[in-house]
């Protein structure tokens, strides 16, 4: 019987439907493990090289009933998914003829089929404890063509919170972060939600994708074209604008790495102004006290005057542009993009 189980699979390479129990592949399986004593080694490689796990397309209510399945490999398969991510896809790839049905048949975790053979599929097989980061793409790639993202962004949040810890925690090196970050910037690779009900990607053609760390310049901001605010908490509704202390710092770790700008970090002020008058004065005024600044800064605060130092700062009569007007305001607008906020403050100077 053990030599006929060993050979029941097919090429890792293809997929096979079939038709079994559930029941009668779990007692298979625990045959299997019982055996693993003995033959761990043929055993372990029958399943690296085979397709052998079987699962059933279709929820079957009585495990003994026949149920039409696929064999499936180790790398198409994991044990559990703690984001709820492969639950959710399973619910709306059902009604949705967006995902392929080949995708369709990996939306199971072996714990909801065989939830007693975790040792031997885990620590025997080595089949996989949850997705990897490529797994979880593929995962969330097909969730994307499934459903909005106000009907999965909190599940996709756990699998940043994920990526987030695996960052923090260094349990991937600069190399993969690099390799994370040019998937992610991929035109094709549109699993991020918004909170405009949109999945995005990095890449620029979707326009500017950041992350909301000022209320304010939010509302000012959401309903622009081309700008895009990463959701990134899970509380509340998908389209509530939420400030920096909603995010736990891991995910802000991620986000740096990943390349991602907070929105405070792309918004300029855009000088609007009337009157405009004599500046002369002024600018001689600049030019005379400057040099005391720079001695000042030189002396007292040397890291600011290197940091100063290629700027107008050490030379401002050649690039500053002084304006003196009557009344003057500002707007916020968005680096990189035509965006301009319809707000305007008043103030009483621009530095621009």
């Amino acid at each position: 019987m053990l030599v006929e189980a060993l050979h029941s699979g097919t090429s890792s390479n293809t997929i096979l439907l079939c038709d079994f129990s559930t029941s009668q592949m779990g007692r298979l399986y625990s045959f299997l493990w019982t055996r693993m004593d003995t033959c761990r080694e043929e055993v372990a490689f029958h399943f690296r090289v085979n397709s052998s796990i079987f699962v059933p397309l279709m929820d079957e209510s009585n495990l003994d009933n026949i149920a039409e399945g696929v064999l499936l490999s180790l790398d198409q398969v994991y044990w559990r998914d703690p984001t709820g991510c492969l639950g959710l896809l399973k619910n709306g790839a059902s009604l949705s003829d967006n995902v392929p049905f080949t995708d369709k048949m990996f939306l199971r975790a072996l714990c909801q089929i065989y939830p007693n053979l975790h040792y031997f599929f885990v620590n025997g097989c080595s089949v996989q404890e949850s997705p990897d980061f490529d797994g979880y793409i593929k995962i969330l790639q097909n969730l994307s063509r499934a459903v909005q993202p106000s009907e999965a962004y909190k599940e996709v949040i756990q699998v940043l919170y994920k990526w987030a810890e695996d960052v923090e925690s260094e349990r991937v090196d600069s190399k993969e972060i690099s390799r994370w970050k040019d998937c992610l910037h991929d035109w094709g690779c549109s699993i991020l939600p918004t909170i405009q009900d949109k999945w995005v990607s990095l890449h620029k053609k979707f326009g500017l994708v950041c992350w909301c760390d000022d209320v304010d310049l939010g509302k000012q901001f959401r309903n622009c074209c081309g700008v895009y605010f990463l959701c990134l908490h899970g509380e509340g509704k998908l389209g509530n604008i939420r400030g920096k202390d909603s995010i736990p710092s891991k995910v802000l770790t991620l986000m740096r790495a990943m390349g991602v700008p907070s929105l405070s970090e792309v918004v300029v002020r855009e000088a609007i102004y009337y009157g405009l008058q004599d500046s002369q004065k002024i600018l001689s005024l600049i030019n005379w006290i400057l040099p005391y600044a720079q001695r000042y800064l030189y002396k007292m605060h040397p890291e600011v005057y290197c940091a100063l130092k290629d700027t107008t700062f050490n030379n401002p009569s050649s690039q500053l542009c002084l304006l003196v007007v009557e009344k003057v305001f500002y707007r916020h607008k968005l680096q990189g993009c035509d965006s301009v906020s319809n707000k305007r403050f008043e103030c009483s100077c621009v530095l621009e």
